[in-house]
């Protein structure tokens, strides 16, 4: 579903969903939260065991335990990813997150906040835009973090919040790390209910989502994978993405049918909170990651 969150996204004919996710599960398009506490990179270790997961969630879902599944990622793989990435995480006024400050629903970060961006190399296959802003009433400062693999089809994101100001904010709350529409005809939503002590764990579920259709996500008690797994994917009649939402703690992800996709949100499932002056939180990362 993880800056770090992730998508994989990639385009096909139609095709039965299970066989897509067999044949997606290392190259689909990956949304995913880091995992991660603290604002560390994805690291290839991380990398491996959400692939491993993703795949064995195929496995399951289509009855397949013995089969071949590419490993390297196509060129439209390539192009969709850079495509998502070039309308979603290139401007700060439309970048993918919201939050409601002072009672006022915010998404992106404002004009009105100056917004402003840097980019640098990683590495060679790595590169990070960085967009942030600062509310010149409240002193609250967004910083959102985007940073794009050129050898995979994947960008990952996160965003920090921090007061810059001399006063405490305003209560912020129900900050989404994800927040936008996909689209596509006929969505499925495929997931599976984690571990909860039982041999029913793991079990792969699909849940067809029609416009005005909503279904929600969460783990219990702030374990991460208790009853609810933070791996996702939405299957359209000719596409399909995989989705992550990483955070070692409580979080939530909600999909709503529309007229013409899916809406998704995620982030930490409860957020009610001031900022004393110098106080800094960060927000789960997402990913993504494109099949075609």
């Amino acid at each position: 579903m993880a800056k770090r969150g992730r998508i994989i996204m990639r385009k096909s004919g139609r095709t039965d969903g299970c066989k897509f996710l067999n044949k997606g599960g290392q190259v689909a398009l990956l949304v995913a939260v880091s995992i991660v506490a603290a604002g560390y990179p994805v690291r290839s270790a991380y990398a491996r065991t959400m692939r491993k997961a993703l795949i064995s969630t195929a496995r399951n879902a289509a009855g397949v335990t013995n089969s071949a599944i590419p490993s390297a990622p196509q060129r439209g793989d390539m192009t969709q990813s850079e495509a998502w990435a070039k309308l979603n995480l290139s401007k700060a006024t439309e970048l993918p997150i919201s939050f409601v400050l002072a009672d006022k629903p915010v998404r992106d970060i404002p004009k009105e906040w100056h917004p402003r961006e840097t980019k640098h190399r990683l590495d060679e296959n790595r590169s990070e835009t960085d967009f942030e802003g600062t509310d010149p009433k409240t002193g609250l400062h967004v910083r959102v973090e985007c940073v794009e693999y050129h050898d995979f089809p994947v960008v990952e994101w996160v965003a920090w919040f921090d007061n810059k100001g001399k006063d405490a904010t305003p209560i912020i709350r129900d900050i989404q790390a994800l927040d936008g529409t996909f689209q596509g005809a006929k969505p499925q939503i495929y997931s599976n209910n984690g571990d909860f002590y039982s041999e029913k764990g793991y079990t792969s579920q699909v849940k067809p989502i029609a416009e005005g259709d909503s279904v929600s996500y969460a783990p219990h008690g702030g374990r991460p994978s208790d009853s609810a797994f933070p791996y996702y994917r939405i299957i359209f009649d000719n596409w399909g993405l995989s989705m992550a939402i990483g955070w070692p703690a409580q979080w939530a992800m909600h999909f709503e049918g529309t007229a013409n996709g899916v809406k998704v949100r995620a982030g930490q499932e409860k957020t009610n909170l001031k900022l004393n002056p110098g106080e800094k939180i960060r927000t789960p990362r997402i990913d993504r990651k494109s099949v075609v």
